[in-house]
This record gives C-alpha cells, sequence and structure tokens, in this order.
C-alpha cells in the first residue's frame, strides 16, 4: 500500500482495518501482551505521531481511541 506519510498509515491501519489484518499491519505481538514495557514502547510511538493534539488528520480521535482500546487489551487496564 501506499500512504502519504506515516500519519495516514497508522490510521488507516487504526480505523480502517480489525483483526489479524490490522495486528499484522501495526506489528502486534505475543510479546506485547506479555511485556508490559514493549506494549507502552509500542504505544508511545504510535501516539507521538497521531495524537489529536499534535496531528491534524480529520480521523485522529478516532484512530487514538482504537489504539488506546488496543492498548487496554494489551496491559489489562
Amino acid at each position: 500500500m501506499y500512504f502519504k506519510d506515516e500519519i495516514s498509515k497508522y490510521i488507516f491501519y487504526l480505523v480502517e482495518l480489525n483483526g489479524k489484518l490490522q495486528m499484522d499491519f501495526l506489528e502486534v505481538s505475543y510479546d506485547l501482551y506479555t511485556n508490559e514495557k514493549k506494549a507502552n514502547k509500542w504505544y508511545k510511538q504510535i501516539v507521538k505521531k497521531i495524537h489529536p493534539d499534535i496531528c491534524r488528520h480529520p480521523k485522529a480521535a478516532e484512530a487514538m481511541q482504537s489504539l488506546e482500546n488496543l492498548y487496554k487489551g494489551m496491559t489489562r487496564k
């Protein structure tokens, strides 16, 4: 797939995809579910790009919510 920038790529993966395909593109691995430090690093790396306070993309808030849901599932918080 071709994306204008990395932000658009992450937002597409978080908003338009789901299930295994979404997990594959976001590079979600078993490690992220068993190692909270790795999950936190993965989460923060993406947040820096898509957080609505930083990103002007119209779907940034929706992507952020999807990311938070994935992260909560990983950390069970």
